[in-house]
């Protein structure tokens, strides 16, 4: 009985030591072979308190990350119901922070806050002016920027 009982607890050793031979709890180096995730069409999900925050899907919307939401329906989903900072991102100081929106390659809209003493917010959309829209396509309010040239005498 004794040989049985050894026998499996080195068993158990040796499939503890494949499994944390290929993913250390302490940190990991992997090649450019290696990698965190699934061969097939899985999705992988990460769980913290035994509930699923976050999933990257393998099926379906193959590449579409959703965080507070089981079904993402875009490439970036964020969901919740708590009360406070939706999305938030921080950039220094000194320096200007700018989220840009580009279709095939070409910038579209920027939005972004200036350095300095006195900062500002801008949006800027870089053909056909900034509108402002209520349901739906109503536009409401537009603005242009045109140059003119001057000559002088």
């Amino acid at each position: 009985m004794k040989k049985i009982y050894l026998s499996f607890a080195l068993m158990l050793c040796g499939l503890f030591q494949n499994i944390t031979a290929q993913w250390a709890l302490t940190g990991n180096a992997p090649t450019a072979a290696q990698f965190f995730g699934t061969t097939g069409a899985q999705d992988v999900r990460f769980r913290t308190n035994n509930a699923q925050r976050m999933v990257l899907l393998g099926t379906g919307n193959v590449g579409f990350l959703g965080l507070g939401i089981a079904t993402p329906t875009s490439f970036l989903h964020l969901n919740t119901t708590a009360t406070g900072d939706l999305f938030r991102t921080d950039g220094p100081t000194a320096s200007i922070n700018r989220w840009q929106l580009f279709t095939g390659g070409t910038e579209r809209f920027r939005l972004y806050s200036d350095a300095g003493t006195s900062p500002f917010m801008a949006m800027r959309s870089l053909s056909n002016g900034l509108r402002f829209e209520t349901g739906g396509s109503d536009i409401r309010m537009r603005s242009f920027s045109h140059l003119h040239s001057t000559k002088c005498a």
